[in-house]
């Protein structure tokens, strides 16, 4: 059986498995382990039994979320599981530390493999999203060490692609060129992801958040005034003037930006007719549109 370092399921499961959870009271996951895994009958799981349940719990986890085929479970994978609830969303990792490490320290991180696979942008991947995610990685690492073409990864193959994957992670983190890393180096890997992985965050984050406008002020100078319906007119007529924030163009909120905009302007600032429509200060768009901010 090939080794997928996957210890903290084992854990995971073997907790599942043991008699303090038991003791807890989960007698529903007790009863179905004991009638999918007792094979002997006699009420209680031994440690071979145990350890089919583990396997089996692992191969689950795998086939669901091992997107790229290569037998561990990387980061974004990971996240994926946690989001999902079937895993916890604390775990110790500490067993990463003697075993492969190409999986946590490669690949998208979790904030841009959401980016990449939210097709319906609600901020999380639902089961035809993580299925499509699951494909894509999967083709690219046939694409990558598929050597004999045949739509799936031997052993071999498998065992290539760890190998492909340390050797990165050894060019990218192996200071002294050892060939392994060292505590200090998987330290240094450790949080040098981790800033990556912030970095790319705040970058989504800033991407998905609404853009902020006043009504009105159509050149973001900070104030509605006579230029705003000029900067407008130009825009419309003239092509002179780019506005990059057409929200803030469309004086009367109807959805448009038009030559209604600047007599909306033109009718407040100067006859006193009423008030633009909100935001009177800056803020995100209370009528959603089709109009873009912000570029």
């Amino acid at each position: 059986m090939r080794k997928v370092h996957l210890l903290g399921l084992a854990v995971l499961v073997t907790g599942v498995c043991g008699n303090s959870v038991f003791a807890r009271g989960d007698t529903d996951r007790r009863a179905q382990l004991l009638e999918q895994f007792d094979t002997d009958g006699d009420g209680t799981l031994s440690d071979a039994e145990r350890q089919a349940a583990r396997e089996a719990r692992r191969a689950e986890l795998l086939e669901k979320y091992d997107a790229d085929d290569d037998g561990t479970l990387s980061d974004a994978e990971r996240a994926a599981a946690v989001e999902a609830g079937d895993l916890p969303r604390h775990r110790d990792r500490r067993h990463h530390r003697h075993g492969r490490f190409g999986g946590r320290l490669l690949g998208p991180c979790p904030a841009e493999f959401l980016a990449a696979h939210d097709t319906d942008g609600d901020g999380t991947l639902s089961d035809a999203e993580r299925q499509v995610a699951r494909e894509a990685r999967k083709a690219e690492f046939l694409g990558k060490y598929d050597a004999d073409d045949d739509g799936t990864l031997s052993d071999e193959e498998r065992e290539a692609a760890h190998a492909g994957r340390q050797a990165e992670v050894l060019e990218k983190y192996d200071t002294d060129d050892d060939g392994t890393l060292s505590d200090a180096e998987r330290e240094a890997a450790r949080e040098a992801r981790k800033a990556e992985c912030a970095k790319a965050a705040g970058e989504s984050a800033a991407l998905t958040a609404p853009q902020t406008f006043v009504r009105g002020d159509a050149n973001e100078d900070g104030t509605v005034d006579v230029s705003d319906p000029i900067a407008i007119l130009a825009y419309l007529f003239i092509g002179t003037v780019t506005l990059n924030c057409l929200d803030a163009a469309d004086a009367n909120d109807d959805g448009h930006v038009d030559v209604s905009d600047p007599t909306a302007i033109l009718s407040t600032v100067f006859l006193g007719l009423g008030v633009l429509p909100e935001p009177s200060t800056p803020a995100a768009d209370p009528t959603p549109d089709n109009l873009s901010c912000g570029g």
